[in-house]
């Protein structure tokens, strides 16, 4: 399957700080925050780093039209081991929808990026797209659909690539880089032709930059496996070390990957570019090569590997038999010999093609009466002995691969690979190596809460939690947060329920770990488990509440606040600010916040160029309001101190 014009895949989308340490720390001490020193050909420290931390978000089950990328977990799981040996600490994120992929760049970007020495890296793997002849460009979350059936619920869905430049100029960290495996179009940055010979390392260096390097330009195909991200590991493994210094630029790794994609792909133009900012173009960033590791040198442009084999291949020769069958049995034994073999995704995409085909006949000969229906028993037995449990469902065993958790003299297992839960009643006391029947436990979110005499358990994935958590009134109902999780769990009429009672509990969605509820004009702002009310500042936004929370140092948007008076949880929007400082113009009106208090009148103002100077007498500091007759549009900016 490839990925066609338009409808390309961004296999990887960098964002990244990343130099290598020459000193004497190792990388695992580096990423707790050890510095990390780069020199000139001299000698000389020209720069350093002392973070090093990746946000790896890859889409591959997509539930609205766009076919699933069945490669990209184990391209995701290569990069990481990759980084995490180079001293990163690893975050995945995995199939986001549209709320949760905007949120797991800005949560990253909240907790790192406003720390000048810590170096970053974002890396996307999906379905993107791009219109208007190129000049706009799209992440494609799991929710996303089809633009070319609903273009509308599309742009709603779908992560625009010019809110991926603004978070690339929000950050306060000195390197960014980006890097698509995909076809996109390069007019949303500066494109520069690259140089015959790359850098040494020098002072302009530690200067800012964003760069960009793609795999493709809009409109190419790009292959559903990648070609980018090998070539990728194989730079950073020392190949695209050309001027063998030690060290890897981000012009060298422009150059490597430009010369090593086009080997391998004729249809695929890597691109290379920097942000079109005057402030953020100067700088070069750095890989340093570990000492221990030999610099592997090659010429790649004599580097291209022939497509096809003379040899004989077993795995070949069994494909061609398959692909030539409409046998299910026969691709269910190639994908048994062969499951990560060279034609896996293939045979997987054929076998579920004639399954549904097969069921479509089942279903017409159910309608014309040829098939009668059979019950299918499902059978789950069980049995103690000394102490240990095994649990047998239709005859197959399931122990090691199991969850279980104490309820009062009973074990309550859950089996991940079927997302079940089994009951083994009285399970203390019949530990006579006796075969019983198991009681199958029903929750249609793999999770359940109990009240003993008002104290509650939580069981997610079988696991119980209780200690650790953080909980809150909701009237009548208690909300959970479990950490671990980084979820709302909510137990429904908990007062009323205290009778042991295993009962499904209710997830309340929130990207970010926040929530908010207006009850009677009242409000609640709930944080990490935590509530909020009294003790904050807040501010109205027409028809929003604007609320400050100075334990987070972090704005918190109630949207349509006025008309949303039900005492209904809904997710918290964060207003991103480094300095607790936000300002809004409104037809030529301004406010400025600080701290959540609202000034507007009791000030003074005074234009420096395009910017807006404002003296707030209160607080005896100067606010500058940048581009202020640009920004018109009522939006929440942050404001600098001036």
């Amino acid at each position: 399957m490839k990925r066609l014009k338009n409808v390309c895949c961004f296999y990887a989308m960098t964002i990244a700080v990343i130099i290598y340490c020459i000193s004497g720390a190792s990388y695992a001490e580096q990423s707790r925050g050890f510095k990390v020193v780069f020199k000139n050909k001299a000698g000389d420290d020209v720069g350093f780093y002392s973070g090093n931390h990746a946000l790896l978000v890859g889409v591959s089950d997509y539930t609205d039209g766009w076919p699933d990328l069945e490669s990209i977990p184990g391209e995701l799981e290569k990069i990481k081991n990759l980084l995490s040996k180079r001293g990163f600490s690893v975050q995945t994120v995995l199939n986001p929808n549209s709320r949760e992929l905007s949120r797991a760049f800005m949560d990253f970007i909240d907790e790192y990026g406003y720390n000048k020495d810590d170096r970053l890296l974002f890396f996307f793997s999906g379905h993107g797209y791009t219109r208007k002849s190129g000049k706009k460009g799209y992440l494609v979350p799991t929710d996303a659909p089809d633009p070319r059936k609903d273009e509308k619920k599309f742009l709603r869905k779908a992560v625009d690539m010019g809110q991926v430049l603004s978070w690339a100029r929000q950050m306060e960290s000195k390197h960014a880089l980006f890097l698509f495996d995909s076809c996109f179009s390069g007019t949303i940055f500066k494109t520069r032709a690259l140089p015959k010979h790359p850098p040494h390392i020098n002072d302009f260096t530690s200067r800012p930059v964003r760069q960009f390097i793609t795999a493709g330009s809009a409109g190419e195909e790009v292959p559903a496996r990648s070609i980018f991200v090998p070539s990728f590991i194989k730079a950073l493994n020392g190949e695209a070390d050309i001027n063998r210094d030690g060290y890897i630029t981000g012009t060298e790794l422009g150059m490597f990957l430009h010369d090593k994609v086009l080997n391998y792909s004729k249809i695929q133009t890597p691109q290379y570019g920097k942000i079109r900012d005057p402030d953020l173009d100067e700088g070069d960033f750095v890989f340093q090569l570990p000492k221990t590791a030999k610099t592997k040198i090659k010429t790649v442009q004599t580097e291209t590997p022939s497509p096809t084999s003379s040899i004989p291949d077993p795995e070949t020769d069994a494909w061609m038999l398959v692909k030539a069958s409409d046998d299910i049995s026969d691709l269910e034994f190639y994908l048994d010999s062969y499951p990560k073999g060279k034609y896996s995704v293939s045979a997987r995409i054929k076998l579920k093609q004639l399954k549904r085909k097969q069921k479509g006949k089942t279903k017409k000969q159910k309608k014309n009466g040829v098939v009668k229906k059979r019950k299918k028993k499902h059978s789950a037995e069980w049995k103690n002995k000394d102490g240990s449990f095994w649990l047998y469902i239709n005859g197959k065993s399931y122990g090691k691969e199991s969850e279980s958790s104490w309820w009062d003299d009973n074990l309550l297992v859950f089996i991940p690979s079927k997302k079940e839960y089994y009951l083994l009643e009285d399970y203390k006391h019949r530990a006579d190596d006796t075969l019983r029947p198991a009681k199958k436990m029903h929750t249609p979110n793999n999770t359940f809460w109990r009240n003993k005499n008002g104290s509650f358990w939580v069981i997610i994935d079988g696991v119980s939690y209780g200690s650790g958590t953080k909980s809150v009134w909701i009237d009548n109902h208690l909300l959970a947060y479990v950490p671990k999780h980084k979820k709302y769990y909510l137990m429904e009429d908990y007062n009323k329920k205290a009778d042991n009672t295993l009962r499904p509990t209710k997830i309340i969605k929130s990207p970010n770990r926040s929530l908010w509820l207006n009850k009677n004009g009242n409000f609640r702002v709930i944080v990490d488990g935590t509530s909020y009310s009294s003790g904050i500042n807040n501010a109205w936004i027409d028809d929003h509440l604007l609320a400050y929370v100075p334990k987070h140092k972090k704005y918190y948007l109630m949207e349509n606040y006025k008309k949303r008076s039900d005492n209904t949880l809904r997710p918290a929007k964060i207003i991103y600010t480094p300095n607790s400082t936000l300002w809004r113009n409104k037809n030529g009106s301004y406010w400025v916040y600080i701290d959540g208090k609202s000034y507007g009148t009791g000030t003074e103002s005074e234009w420096k160029g395009d910017d807006l100077l404002v003296y707030v007498k209160n607080l005896k500091n100067h606010y500058l309001l940048e581009d202020y007759d640009k920004n018109n549009t009522n939006t929440l900016i942050p404001a600098k101190k001036y």
